[in-house]
């Protein structure tokens, strides 16, 4: 029930990647999913890392991913996805992927930097949620998933 409700809350985010569908497609030898050269993943989750190519792998938590997707930023990448999750349980999270594509935007770096204190602020003293940290992958990943396909 747990992954549930967290899955029905957040499913809204999903439609933010269905524009992005046309530059991905799959590869039936690797069962992988291949994306262009100019889209990235960013993300600590194992479970889009061994389904997705063009994975950038982040040894952390949520917040670690944050500031590799502000450095990216800042080298000239843009926000596909948005950084943040879409209820406030899945900042509990341990993982989170995020996309981004290369082509620089001014409104990414407000977003990713403005996402990091909202993190920083919201979680305060509290600790991400390890005993649900399955369920929080297979979240990510079905998210994500969800919305490069439609």
């Amino acid at each position: 029930s747990f992954c549930v409700s967290i899955l029905t809350i957040t499913l809204i985010s999903v439609s933010v990647l269905t524009f992005f569908y046309q530059e991905i497609w799959f590869n039936n030898s690797t069962r992988r999913m291949v994306m262009e050269k100019d889209i990235v993943i960013v993300t600590n989750n194992s479970y889009v890392i061994n389904e997705y190519d063009n994975t950038i792998n982040i040894e952390g938590e949520y917040l670690d991913v944050l500031y590799k997707v502000r450095d990216l930023t800042h080298l000239g990448y843009s926000l596909v996805t948005h950084p943040l999750a879409a209820s406030i349980r899945m900042f509990y999270s341990p993982v989170r992927s995020v996309v981004m594509k290369k082509g620089f935007s001014e409104r990414s770096i407000e977003i990713i930097e403005n996402s990091i204190e909202k993190y920083i602020n919201t979680m305060g003293v509290r600790k991400p949620d390890y005993r649900n940290g399955e369920d929080y992958c297979t979240l990510d990943a079905v998210l994500l998933k969800e919305g490069i396909e439609n």
